[in-house]
């Protein structure tokens, strides 16, 4: 009886030891989550800036909250520098402890802790009117019906409600679809593929957008032919969300900006960085910089052989950093430039110094130093180094685009076959085919900038 009773106080223990170990990581969040609004409520107090606006900024990395705070009435310039400081705290070493602690926390879900419950449905009457050759008053009349239908009916099958509509005037589909000696069925087919690639696509963007916006365990799932339910634990900013997933994408063709040009915008925000580091030191890192003017020629021309290095070629793969105390120092003395890796003229950034890139590159002070022509623009998601880190590719590029979606005609994806370039064999590659007007411009963008990269 005594042993029994051992064995069962043993195994009370270990279970609330391991609820213990399990809960702590969400308790933690729980902690920070209430001391990050607690600060926000406190800046927000001093600086005038709506609660609501820092809440929904404060992590947001292409936004400059510190330039909301210097453009605050009625604050002197020594709050402004605290609030700016404590804002920097809570965007670096707090933003950090945030994220480990959430990584590690019970996901809630959307009954437990609320959240948006979205209803997203695919204009397939939208698709069929793209897709096309010609349209008559026969065709638009039959398009009225087919939408008239599916907003009558939810569940219809589109395919099936098209193909009634046109054997119901007895007009062949092949008056506006595919080719002549197709039948109507083998065009609905085709309508058909077209329809669920379109679905397809559509919930593959909506993953990444969702993913750009940060929410854990999001559900993305397929409702019937044409609809897509989105499920977002915890989103506290429904606007966002909405603006987030409802934005329409645009085709633009932008040139990337010469290697000189790119290697002087980063020298030139690098030395503001360090510069501003310096002076926030006090008078004794004041003096030290003073005292230390006789190597500022060497320093510049290290700067610059690095950076030409890199642009030029040097192949370095990002990961292979120096000893954590030589990092440190190259960080205090380029802030900006450390953070880059570049490889075959293109620039990465890991994974890891993406926030800070993001933001010093997000300050209003900073983007002065950025010719107004140009504008740093991130790839769409991350690469693999083949170290076990992953990075993002930052580009430098033109504002102005040469070319838009509108010049394009029709795009299609093939599988690549590897008879020209091996590499590609089985890798996606899309086509794209021109307007008139487009292939004139896109001919004489692609004749000017022969051999530029």
């Amino acid at each position: 009886m005594q042993r029994s009773h051992m064995v069962r106080a043993i195994l009370i223990f270990a279970l609330v030891i391991t609820a213990v170990v399990y809960l702590f990581p969400t308790l933690h969040a729980y902690r920070l989550n209430r001391q990050l609004n607690a600060r926000l409520a406190e800046i927000s107090a001093a600086s005038g800036v709506p609660l609501n606006v820092l809440r929904d900024e404060i992590f947001r990395f292409d936004v400059d909250i510190a330039d909301r705070i210097r453009q605050a009435e009625n604050v002197d310039d020594s709050t402004k520098a605290a609030l700016i400081e404590r804002i920097e705290n809570l965007r670096s070493e707090f933003y950090d402890k945030l994220v480990k602690a959430q990584s590690g926390e019970i996901k809630l879900g959307l009954d437990l802790q609320g959240g948006m419950y979205l209803v997203l449905e695919v204009n397939l009457v939208d698709l069929m009117d793209r897709l096309a050759k010609n349209r008559d008053a026969t065709f638009n009349e039959i398009s009225r019906e087919v939408h008239a239908e599916l907003e009558k009916d939810p569940t219809a099958d589109f395919q099936q409600v098209v193909l009634e509509a046109f054997s119901k005037r007895q007009v062949p589909m092949a008056r506006y679809f595919g080719d002549p000696r197709q039948s109507d069925r083998e065009i609905v087919r085709m309508l058909r593929k077209q329809a669920e690639d379109a679905v397809d696509l559509t919930l593959t963007k909506l993953r990444n957008r969702i993913d750009e916006f940060g929410v854990s365990e999001p559900s993305i799932t397929k409702q019937g032919n044409r609809r897509i339910v989105i499920e977002l634990p915890g989103v506290q900013d429904p606007r966002r969300a909405r603006n987030l997933i409802g934005r329409t994408a645009l085709l633009e063709f932008k040139l990337v900006a010469d290697p000189e040009i790119t290697a002087q915008v980063i020298k030139d925000v690098d030395a503001y960085l360090a510069a501003e580091q310096k002076a926030g030191q006090g008078e004794e890192a004041a003096a030290a910089v003073e005292a230390a003017q006789d190597t500022a020629t060497a320093e510049e021309d290290t700067t610059g052989a690095a950076l030409r290095s890199l642009l030029g070629g040097e192949e370095e793969l990002p990961g292979e950093a120096p000893e954590d105390t030589s990092l440190r120092a190259l960080q205090r003395e380029h802030p900006f430039a450390s953070r880059l890796n570049l490889y075959q003229r293109q620039i990465m950034v890991l994974d890891k110094d993406r926030p800070m890139v993001e933001r010093f590159l997000s300050r209003q002070d900073v983007q002065n130093i950025i010719p107004p022509e140009y504008e740093f623009l991130w790839s769409n998601k991350p690469s693999d180094s083949g170290n076990g880190q992953s990075f993002w590719y930052l580009y430098l590029v033109r504002k102005r685009a040469e070319l838009t979606g509108a010049a394009l005609k029709d795009a299609q994806v093939t599988i690549g076959t590897g008879y020209s370039d091996p590499s590609q064999a089985g890798a996606p590659i899309v086509n794209l085919t021109m307007k008139r007007e487009g292939a004139r411009r896109f001919a004489r963008v692609t004749e000017n900038n022969v051999g530029e990269y």
